[in-house]
C-alpha cells in the first residue's frame, strides 16, 4: 500500500483492453510475417508449448528460432482470428484463451491443396513488464484421435 491507499486486486477493464491491443498487434505482426514484431510480444523467459517439436521451447532465443524456421514455410496470405477470446487480469498478470482460426492461402483454388484452414486451442499468460504486456507462456494445441493417434485438424467450433 502506498500512502495507506489500497491497491485493487483486479485491474480495470482498461488493462484487459491493453492485453487485447497486444494480442491484436501480435496478430497483425504474424499476418505480416514480421519476425521482429512477432518476437517483441514475448518475455525473455517465455515458455511455449507449440505444434512444432520439441515438447516445449524455453527462452526467447529458442522461440525466435522456431519463428525463423517456420515463417519461410508460410507461403501466401495468412489470416488469424480468435473466437470466444477471454482475458482476465489480476495485478501485473493476465491470462487469455480462445479458439484460434488459422487460414493460409498460398494462391490455389479455394479449399485446394494450397490452402490450410485449421482451428486450434490457444492460451497465453501475460506479464506487465515495464508497462508492456508480454507473453510469458503460450500454448497451442489441437485435439487428437485417441485411438488412431492422429491430430484432428478438420474440427470446427
Amino acid at each position: 500500500m502506498a500512502n495507506g491507499a489500497a491497491i485493487p486486486l483486479r485491474k480495470t477493464e482498461n488493462e484487459a483492453a491493453r492485453v487485447r491491443e497486444a494480442i491484436d498487434d501480435f496478430v497483425d505482426a504474424f499476418q505480416a510475417k514480421n519476425l521482429e514484431r512477432i518476437v517483441s510480444h514475448y518475455a525473455p523467459n517465455v515458455v511455449a508449448f507449440d505444434l512444432m517439436p520439441p515438447l516445449r521451447h524455453v527462452g526467447i532465443e529458442a522461440w525466435r528460432k522456431v519463428w525463423e524456421d517456420t515463417l519461410p514455410m508460410m507461403q501466401g496470405e495468412i489470416t488469424i482470428e480468435f473466437q470466444d477470446l477471454s482475458i482476465d487480469v489480476v495485478g501485473n498478470m493476465a491470462t487469455a484463451h480462445a479458439l484460434s482460426h488459422f487460414v493460409m492461402d498460398a494462391g490455389g483454388a479455394e479449399g485446394g491443396d494450397d490452402e490450410m484452414d485449421i482451428w486450434m486451442r490457444w492460451s497465453a499468460v501475460f506479464q506487465n513488464i515495464a508497462g508492456q504486456w508480454l507473453i510469458t507462456h503460450e500454448h497451442n494445441s489441437v485435439p487428437i484421435d485417441m485411438e488412431g493417434g492422429k491430430a484432428l485438424l478438420e474440427l470446427r467450433p
